[in-house]
């Protein structure tokens, strides 16, 4: 208001700076801890023997695509079910990944902690 009311635009800019302050603070924390989960993991696929080219890349598919199922890795690595099916289960025990449907078959499987971190300071609808 006091922008169109008096023309004071120092105030509108200090505020507009200001959140863009926060923002670029808020991005750098929030991918600081991305980068923190991403070493955590890896580390973890090495000491519980899990570490194979197939698991690192598919580790890194996660951060992209947080939400799989066994033909999602099947399709994406140029794999067999079998050995799709054998990676995913290897991250549920570990703990990478969480099974969500509850299902038998069409299973969907999420990279809860990395979605923790994306939706952190969000309000639900």
């Amino acid at each position: 208001m006091l922008v169109r009311e008096k023309g004071n635009y120092e105030q509108w800019v200090m505020f507009f700076l200001e959140s863009i302050t926060q923002a670029c603070e808020s991005s750098i924390k929030e991918t600081k801890k991305i980068l923190a989960l991403q070493n955590e993991d890896q580390k973890l696929l090495w000491e519980k023997k899990v570490s194979s080219p197939l698991a690192s890349m598919a580790l890194n598919q996660l951060f992209y695509t947080p939400v799989i199922s066994v033909k999602d890795i099947e399709q994406q690595f140029n794999v067999s079910y079998p050995t799709a099916s054998q990676l995913i289960k290897q991250f549920v025990s570990i703990g990478i990944l969480k099974e969500t449907t509850g299902k038998k078959r069409a299973k969907r499987f999420v990279y809860s902690k990395y979605l923790a971190i994306l939706s952190e300071g969000t309000k639900p609808l």
